[in-house]
This record gives structure tokens, C-alpha cells and sequence, in this order.
């Protein structure tokens, strides 16, 4: 397949490590969906563990289009990926200190309609360059200097897919090494694609990964080697997660015990041969081994949680227990919520040690950790809080309302947040805030 080159480019040889590969002295920032390697923890350090009166002091706010994307943060620059109308996608790059938008790169796509207005990832930050995936299946990079399209690729129409999955594409990009990685797929089928990342030329693709998902693709080690790993439906009742080089794209491993009709959260990684695997719609949770043996794998199922599990965002793994916002469809209404909240579990067994439950529930509001602490945002009220983690039992240090433009109900604040330099941002249906918190 050919690239649709809008520029002539050296092509940079890669890494010498295998790594997700950020910018050099930028690499402390946010430079992608749920941080510098994707599970949501921060390296910041002095955050404040009390909040002055009012909450965190806001630095700055912007109306934005509706939508879930999510915002990444290099050196002074921040982008998100905006949605103005139904066939126009707009990358932003703000100021972070200011938040005034510096430039934008503006897009046609097709006009179709889906259920819940909006951008749905993250853009990716990889030195010189940023790369975007839109709700319809459009990947493009752009060059942070000459604020100018590289290439791009309509995965959707290149591929033949037809229509979207029912809520289109969700997936951020991963860039590891020279290689850029998003999912192409309809509700019944799909492929993970790797393309160069400098080029757009395409690296490889894996038929069979599966269709009708809305993961970000991850980078893990797993049983001492480091794979890509994706999760696709296979059918109205069979699930896959696939496993693959990101250099060669050769498939490692596959298994297909766990089947979720509408899977978003990606498994958290305990560093030890297990994965946790969680997500909504009353499909439960499991926790895997994956052993191997040369270039043999295998995957055992040491326990599974039936009905339960997290919705929208990955467990938070600190000092082995497990923190999840525990919210799906399934028990944000009436006594059922008694069942959610934010949880602590025991990964050993799977044990719940305790839950939040109604009080506070935090719908399906992100959550990630920094400085000892949880930060998790409320899906539905708009409140922020900062939570010392400990199995034995929920312990809040501050809350504050941080969004107050919000509806009587159904606010959908599910956007995940990003936090370097001591600044948080977080993002609602209508509005970008950047919140103090050192």
C-alpha cells in the first residue's frame, strides 16, 4: 500500500533500544494516551497532598468540541485531537502555559454519524513529530516544526472495512522504535497495522486480530521479551488477544478465552509473567500467566471474576494491590452502584478488600497515580480527588469540583487526564482546564 507522502523526509534509523520511543529531553512530559509508558503512572514527585480552599488553583481553560480525547504534553506544547462537525477533525497544539492554541492541522473525513459526538484519542508525540488516529479510522502525522502533514492513511477506506465498529475508532497510536501502530477495523474483522514511522510506508500488518474493539495497542514485557499486544472480537461470543513483534510484526502468541463485546481498558501489566484483564459489559475480569520457552508461549487462567470489572480504564497497580475504578453499564443505576466505585483488589486471588461503592462512585471517570497518590476524576459530577491508596481501606485527602458547566445528567467527563510539570489537565464534554497541583 502506498503512503500518501505530503513530504520528503530522511528516514531516522532507530532506536538502539527496543523501547516506546519519546523524545529525548522532552521525554518527561505526557507524551501520549495514559502516559510516558501508557499505564497511567507519573513520575512527578511534590505534589500537593492538600488543596487550598476552592480546589486546585485552574491555570487555564478552553471550550473545546465534544468529545473523549484525551491530551498529551511535550515541553511547552499541548495537542488534543478535536472534532467541529461531523466530517472535520482538527489536531490542536496549544500553549501550556496559556493554553491559547498555537496552530492547528484541519482534515476532512467522511460524513458519518455515530453515537457520542467527538474525538475519541490521544495524539502521540515522537520527537519532531505527532501523530493523530480519528474516530473514522484517519492517521496522520505532522511535523511539530513545520506544522505540516507527512503523510496520512484512511485505514478504513485503504482496507476495504466498509462501516466503522458501532462507536468507530478509539485506538491511540503507539509508536515504538520506527514503528507506528494503530488497529484497522470494522465490526466483524480487523488488523493491527505497523507502518514506518518517518515514511507512512506500511511495516506489516496481522490479519486475525479481530474487529469491533476500542483498545489502544500496548508495549509490555512479558516472560523477558517485549511485544505489542491487542484485543479484537471475533464473533458475537469469542474474543482474542494477539501478541506481536513490533519490528517484524510476527504474531508471539494468541488467546482467546476472554470475550468482551465492547472491550476499551488494555491489561495491566504486574511485571511478573501475570496480566490483569479487565472491562465492562458484564463480561468479569481474569488474571493470566504467560509462560515461555524459546519462541513457545503459553497462557493460564489462574482466576476469573464473574460480571465485575472496569469499563473504561485500566487497573493501577502499586506496592501489589490493585486500584480500579470497578464501573460499568451495568451498576451505575439504583442499589447496583452499592457494587462499583473505586476499588481495591488483591492480585493474588482476586479479592476485593474494599470499595467506595455509592459513596463516592466516580462513574467512569479516569484514574491514574503520581506521588503516592491516586488521582481519579468523577465521570459524572465533575469532582476531582486525591486518594491515599492502602488495602485497608479508602482514604480521600482532598476533593474539589472542577467542571461546573455540566448537565443535569449524562455529563460523560471519561477523557483520560494527562499530568507533568505539576500540572493536570483534565477534559469534559464542553471545556480543557489546566489544574495546579504543586
Amino acid at each position: 500500500m502506498n503512503s500518501k507522502s505530503l513530504a520528503t523526509i530522511a528516514i531516522v534509523a532507530g532506536c538502539a533500544s527496543f523501547n516506546v520511543s519519546i523524545a529525548n529531553a522532552e521525554s518527561n512530559g505526557w507524551p501520549q494516551f495514559q502516559g510516558p509508558d501508557r499505564t497511567g503512572v507519573s513520575g512527578e514527585t511534590g505534589l500537593l497532598r492538600k488543596w487550598p480552599k476552592g480546589g486546585p488553583k485552574e491555570l487555564w481553560s478552553l471550550d473545546v468540541g465534544e468529545g473523549f480525547g484525551g491530551a498529551s504534553v511535550v515541553g511547552s506544547d499541548v495537542y488534543i485531537l478535536d472534532r467541529t462537525d461531523t466530517q472535520t477533525e482538527v489536531l490542536r497544539c496549544l500553549d501550556f502555559r496559556s493554553g491559547k492554541e498555537k496552530w492547528n492541522h484541519t482534515y476532512s473525513t467522511k460524513q458519518v454519524k455515530l453515537p457520542h459526538a467527538g474525538s475519541r484519542s490521544t495524539p502521540t508525540v515522537d520527537g519532531d513529530y505527532v501523530y493523530s488516529f480519528g474516530r473514522l479510522g484517519n492517521l496522520v502525522c505532522v511535523n511539530r516544526k513545520t506544522r505540516k502533514a507527512v503523510w496520512n492513511h484512511d485505514v478504513l477506506t485503504e482496507y476495504k472495512l466498509g462501516e466503522t465498529a458501532r462507536w468507530g475508532f478509539s485506538s491511540s497510536p503507539l509508536v515504538v522504535d520506527d514503528i507506528v501502530i494503530v488497529p484497522a477495523l470494522n465490526g466483524e474483522i480487523g488488523y493491527l497495522l505497523g507502518y514506518h514511522k518517518r515514511t507512512g510506508k506500511l511495516a506489516w500488518k496481522v490479519d486475525g486480530a479481530g474487529g469491533a474493539h476500542y483498545v489502544s495497542p500496548q508495549l509490555y514485557e512479558i516472560a523477558g521479551r517485549k511485544q505489542i499486544l491487542t484485543y479484537g472480537r471475533l464473533s458475537g461470543s469469542e474474543g482474542r488477544y494477539t501478541s506481536v513483534d513490533a519490528k517484524t510484526g510476527k504474531v508471539l502468541w494468541r488467546w482467546d478465552g476472554y470475550f468482551n463485546k465492547i472491550m476499551i481498558p488494555m491489561p495491566t501489566n504486574m511485571a511478573d509473567g501475570r496480566l490483569f484483564v479487565t472491562g465492562g459489559y458484564g463480561c468479569g475480569s481474569v488474571m493470566l500467566r504467560i509462560d515461555r520457552r524459546g519462541s513457545n508461549y503459553s497462557v493460564k487462567e489462574l482466576y476469573r471474576i464473574d460480571a465485575e470489572g472496569a469499563q473504561m480504564h485500566p487497573a493501577i497497580l502499586h506496592e501489589d494491590h490493585l486500584y480500579i475504578n470497578w464501573n460499568t453499564n451495568e451498576n451505575l443505576r439504583g442499589d447496583k452502584k452499592k457494587t462499583g466505585g473505586l476499588v481495591c483488589l488483591d492480585p493474588d486471588d482476586g479479592k476485593i478488600l474494599w470499595r467506595t461503592g455509592m459513596n463516592p462512585n466516580f462513574e467512569r471517570g479516569n484514574l491514574i497515580f503520581a506521588d503516592g497518590m491516586i488521582i481519579i476524576l468523577d465521570g459524572e459530577l465533575g469532582e476531582l480527588a486525591l486518594v491515599d491508596p492502602s488495602p485497608g481501606g479508602y482514604n480521600e485527602l482532598a476533593r474539589a469540583k472542577v467542571f461546573t458547566k455540566l448537565r443535569k445528567k449524562g455529563n460523560k467527563i471519561w477523557a483520560p487526564m494527562a499530568l507533568t510539570d505539576g500540572k493536570l489537565i483534565v477534559r469534559s464534554q464542553n471545556e480543557l482546564k489546566c489544574l495546579a497541583l504543586r
